[in-house]
């Protein structure tokens, strides 16, 4: 009885300030159309041990004044799940970055700075996903496409999602959908045929200052490929130098707030 005596209290207490019912949750617009084409590109994805895609990224850096100033990079990613991944980026600018994980040890080297970061961990590519971003900082724009949750996360998360179309895409011919919630907006375009694997992704940080956006445009694809151990396995380079990593603080999620 307590529990009834409390939510009466609380909402004789709301009537007697004049509190307002509160707004509605928008209306969700969902086709299950273009569910069923992220389902089918995640089936393919999930089911597959190793694979390997070369992307050019791109995005917004918003500047002090409200302009956004594009900067981008070449990203070669293997993974082979559920616990191994090699991550190699090149920035326009030259700089070069490794990551690798072999579910034992992560670590990340910056080839024109010659220095280096390790750190123990163990635990599923989604969970490595989890702590780089959250802990480290290091944005991860892609990580969900490798999710098996990706079309749950998409239903759940997002207000609206829709089939914009059948396009043609670097010669070949795709899917294009697009999905929206209060703060992002998404666009994915999937290859049409026996391999529905991504072929273009568009983010809309519209939630964010001057809503930045990111692009990523998928070279190859193999799903098919080895991948030995060796890849993912970390040796410090020679004349490198150790630095360490410096997790930051995750803020705790506010009362009734998701986490």
């Amino acid at each position: 009885m307590r529990g009834w005596g409390a939510a009466a209290a609380a909402l004789l207490l709301a009537v007697a300030a004049g509190a307002e019912e509160p707004a509605p949750a928008p209306e969700r617009d969902i086709d299950p159309d273009a569910i069923a084409l992220v389902t089918r590109m995640s089936e393919l994805l999930g089911k597959v041990q190793t694979l390997h895609y070369v992307a050019d990224t791109a995005y917004d850096a918003v500047q002090p004044d409200g302009q956004k100033i594009e900067f981008g990079a070449r990203r070669e990613v293997t993974a082979h799940r559920p616990r191994r991944i090699r991550l190699e980026s090149t920035d326009r600018d030259g700089t070069r970055r490794t990551l690798r994980y072999d579910g034992k040890l992560l670590s990340i080297v910056n080839e024109n700075e010659k220095a280096y970061a390790t750190v123990e961990r163990t635990g599923t590519l989604d969970e490595l996903a989890d702590y780089v971003h959250a802990d480290l900082g290091i944005p991860t724009p892609l990580s969900e496409l490798l999710s098996p949750d990706l079309p749950k996360l998409l239903t759940d998360e997002m207000q609206s999602a829709r089939y914009v179309g059948a396009e043609l895409l670097d010669g070949k011919r795709v899917d294009h959908l697009a999905f929206r919630n209060e703060e992002v907006g998404v666009q994915l375009w999937i290859e049409q045929g026996s391999a529905p694997l991504p072929r273009r992704v568009v983010i809309d940080y519209e939630g964010s200052i001057g809503e930045p956006q990111f692009r990523a445009d998928f070279v190859t694809w193999e799903i098919a490929g080895k991948a030995p151990d060796a890849l993912f396995r970390f040796e410090p380079p020679a004349g490198y130098e150790r630095v360490v990593f410096v997790p930051r603080k995750r803020t705790p999620p506010t009362e009734g707030a998701q986490p």
